[in-house]
């Protein structure tokens, strides 16, 4: 063949395959641009459900802020019945801004009239802007239709005079008064807590829920959540900043590739043009050659797309010892490959794998192909974390090996939120008790399990303290909290001995046997004890209760000292539901204070 001839096929040839690696790098460009997008607009979907989820809870935990304030007898005395301007500043108006940022509170009549008000801890200007809200007047409306067997509060966004609130509105509720006066329209008044939905709040919502928030602007965009009130009106769009992992995935990935593909694409012209060159007999050698490159670089990709990602990655021969780490392992754990190659643990050297947890995972492996768990960890500095991981087999060419990867993530941070809003929503925020709904909650669950045995008796306590205001006014709140929280903790010793003599652990967060203890009002306690073997058990309980709270203690200098009246009501003579039983023990109390305070009541005769 002439040479011309040969050069010009060759230069077809060429041609050839650079028109074709050109359209693989497009179809390869295409391929990862839209699979970025796609990442992308995921990514802010997922965020702004997250910002979404994060304003309701918001607004719920104002509404049960609104509840727990609403459902205390001192506050309907001294806010409704007989206002006392000096008692509600102090209370609800500093009290609630200092706490918890709630800048106004308001408590208004059954018409709608204002009976005391505080903005910024300050008595209230001006309450017609208030009065003419709509979307205020609708929650109002709401929480009075509620149940007066089972008040709730209610929270949502409101408008007064253009200016966007977060609102908490929830009635006025006690078992201190009789049906017929809150027939009367007494206690159809309500309090109402707002917080300014400005600036400054947006700033302090982004740092409580970790949150990329810019603020709120007129008119939506592709990045923003509607503010809308309980009337359906619009103010405002409230914008944030998604993450984007499509444009990292580009500048991670795509770049390396097209840099690599166009290397290859070289190296294969090069490789076909010296390939036509040589003669038949190097045609296997070529053939195999290729095949070399082609897995080198498919080794290398694979390399960097597991160096890349955030989950630590680590494989294992057939003994558990391990033989790779990606760079997030070395991140992760804070060991380096030298550390730990060769260790018979899979994730941490620290670890302490047992011999049954390798059995249970080599068998859930062979019945479903991986295994999965949760597991506490070190890492190299001394740090507990906890880790949730995967174990399946690699697989090499479509073949199962006896090598295992297990891939895993650091979830410590993920675990603690959850079991923050866990305790956010069970306990109250002074004492750590169980709060209002929690402490019913698990009573009805304790009076349910009881009611399947006819034997079985419950004692509920309702123990409030005598003159607790007179602490408050002469001392300070600063001290009455300190005070709640000493008889709190006083409360709580006495339930654990009582349970040592012969009854199950106290643990107030999960156990439904034994004793619960909670804190349902602002110097307000109850207490459930079950498996009650006698009477003299629950004097016992009762008259220690007593004695201990009536103790003495020195506060920041100060020799402080209280007493307590407590009612009693034992399930199932007083009552079968948590309603009857709560409300029966409440009257003896009142009893136990018409009777010369410190000292106990049953409604009833006692079993």
């Amino acid at each position: 063949m002439p040479l011309s001839i040969l050069h010009q096929r060759l230069s077809n040839w060429i041609l050839v395959a650079i028109a074709l690696l050109l359209a693989a790098l497009s179809l390869l460009w295409l391929i990862i641009s839209t699979a970025s997008e796609r990442q992308d607009q995921d990514a802010a979907e997922q965020y702004r459900q997250q910002v979404d989820s994060a304003l309701s809870y918001e607004i719920e935990v104002l509404g049960t802020h609104a509840m727990d304030a609403a459902w205390w007898d001192e506050a309907i005395r001294n806010l409704v019945l007989q206002p006392d301007p000096d008692w509600g500043q102090s209370n609800i108006g500093s009290y609630l801004d200092e706490e918890f940022g709630i800048q106004i509170s308001m408590a208004i009549d059954q018409h709608d009239r204002l009976l005391q008000g505080f903005v910024d801890s300050a008595p209230m200007p001006h309450f017609k802007p208030f009065a003419d809200s709509r979307s205020l007047a609708i929650l109002i409306q709401q929480a009075r239709a509620s149940s007066l067997q089972d008040p709730e509060g209610f929270g949502g966004l409101i408008e007064v005079a253009g200016q966007l609130y977060v609102a908490g509105v929830a009635p006025f509720t006690t078992e201190e008064v009789d049906d017929d006066d809150v027939r009367s329209g007494e206690l159809f008044s309500v309090l109402v807590f707002l917080k300014r939905f400005d600036a400054d709040y947006v700033e302090g919502f982004s740092e409580r829920f970790s949150l990329q928030l810019t603020g709120i602007r007129p008119g939506a965009g592709e990045n923003s959540l509607p503010m809308t009130t309980v009337t359906g009106n619009n103010l405002g769009h409230l914008y944030f900043s998604p993450p984007t992992p499509g444009l990292h995935l580009i500048d991670s990935i795509l770049q390396p590739v097209l840099l690599f593909s166009t290397v290859l694409g070289a190296m294969f012209l090069l490789n076909a043009y010296f390939s036509f060159r040589t003669a038949q007999l190097n045609q296997l050698l070529d053939r195999e050659r290729k095949q070399l490159q082609q897995t080198r670089f498919e080794l290398e990709i694979n390399q960097q797309i597991i160096g890349s990602i955030k989950e630590g990655v680590v494989v294992a021969d057939d003994q558990y010892l391990i033989t790779y780490t990606n760079p997030a392992f070395s991140r992760i754990t804070g060991y380096s490959d030298e550390e730990v190659i060769g260790k018979r643990a899979l994730m941490d050297p620290k670890l302490d794998v047992s011999k049954e947890l390798y059995q249970q995972m080599q068998q859930e492996i062979d019945e479903q192909g991986y295994w999965e768990q949760e597991i506490n960890a070190q890492r190299k500095d001394g740090q507990h974390y906890t880790l949730s991981m995967s174990v399946s087999p690699l697989i090499d060419q479509g073949q199962r090996s006896n090598e295992l990867v297990g891939i895993f993530t650091d979830v410590t941070e993920r675990k603690r939120q959850e079991q923050l809003l866990e305790q956010l929503a069970n306990q109250d925020t002074l004492t750590e008790l169980l709060n209002r709904r929690s402490f019913k909650q698990r009573v009805e669950q304790k009076i349910e399990r009881a009611g399947r045995h006819p034997d079985t008796r419950l004692a509920l306590l309702f123990i409030d303290l005598d003159l607790f205001k007179e602490v408050n006014d002469s001392f300070g709140h600063e001290i009455g909290d300190q005070l709640l929280i000493e008889i709190a903790g006083r409360i709580r010793r006495c339930l654990r001995a009582y349970d040592t003599v012969g009854h199950t652990g106290f643990e107030e967060a999960a156990d439904t046997t034994g004793a619960l203890v909670g804190r349902v009002g602002g110097d307000e306690f109850t207490v459930a004890i079950d498996e009650l073997t006698g009477q003299q058990d629950l004097e016992r309980v009762v008259q220690r209760l007593l004695e201990q709270i009536e103790q003495p203690l020195v506060l920041a200098r100060q020799q402080v000292a209280v007493t307590a009246s407590i009612g009693v009501a034992i399930f199932p003579e007083d009552g079968r539901s948590y309603d009857d039983l709560i409300r029966h023990a409440d009257k003896a109390m009142y009893r136990s204070k018409q009777g010369g305070r410190n000292r106990s009541c049953y409604y009833s005769d006692p079993v």
